[in-house]
């Protein structure tokens, strides 16, 4: 029976919204770990920070998870980090590599290790898919500010590049639950059967709101119910 979890990501996982009145990032008090925490009455340790990726996921992991029984589960999502770029970097050299923070096959193997220290922990691994994104949103968001804008998309040939990296980095992680036989949340796939996900989604594009959090925690139930059916 599941009764104590852990939670291992970033930002998403942490409850992080944009306040749409100040521009700022804000925890949001009704996050779909948190609703979901009550509404089941699991104890839950949220150990995901803004920024995290998933090589600083697996250091996190490797410190804070008990060696063995401290948890009947652990949730992990990460991604959004990874398939990021420096983007000042890319306005000030558009013809570089300009490589994201953590490159896809790094990422997967980061993310098995993940999978394969949680099991030899006694844990049961539940992977969870990464919400979609606006890419135009986005793009105006982390570009405002940014001289030289315009060198960014010259480097990405169209702003809808970084919908199809971030689909990428989401894909890969599907295919490697199904290889580890590891146990998936599809919250993409909850998102675009809501038939406009781009409302579930803050002004910066990326990050879900509370609709999207809501729709989130009803996953993340729906996942621990039948865990225990």
């Amino acid at each position: 029976m599941l009764r104590k979890m852990a939670v291992l990501g970033d930002s998403i996982l942490r409850g992080v919204v944009l306040d749409e009145n100040t521009g700022h990032y804000v925890r949001l008090k009704e996050s779909c770990v948190k609703a979901a925490q009550q509404q089941l009455g699991l104890s839950i340790d949220n150990f995901s920070r803004f920024g995290m990726t998933s090589d600083k996921g697996l250091e996190v992991a490797e410190r804070r998870l008990p060696q063995q029984g401290g948890y009947d589960a652990c949730l992990i999502c990460f991604g959004g980090n990874d398939v990021d770029h420096c983007w000042p970097r890319v306005a000030e050299d558009p013809e570089g590599e300009n490589p994201p923070n953590v490159p896809c096959r790094q990422y997967v193997k980061n993310m098995a290790r993940m999978v394969d220290l949680v099991r030899r922990r006694g844990m049961e691994p539940v992977l969870v898919t990464l919400p979609p994104i606006d890419s135009q949103r986005y793009f105006r968001f982390f570009s405002r500010d940014i001289p030289h804008r315009e060198n960014i998309l010259h480097w990405l040939g169209s702003v809808e590049t970084i919908y199809e990296q971030h689909k990428t980095y989401s894909e890969s992680l599907f295919s490697l639950a199904k290889q580890l036989n590891c146990r998936i949340i599809d919250v993409r796939q909850t998102f675009f059967g809501t038939g406009d996900y781009k409302r579930l989604l803050c002004g910066d594009g990326i990050h879900p709101n509370a609709l999207g959090h809501a729709l989130m925690k009803d996953a993340f139930i729906a996942y621990a119910q039948s865990s225990q059916a």
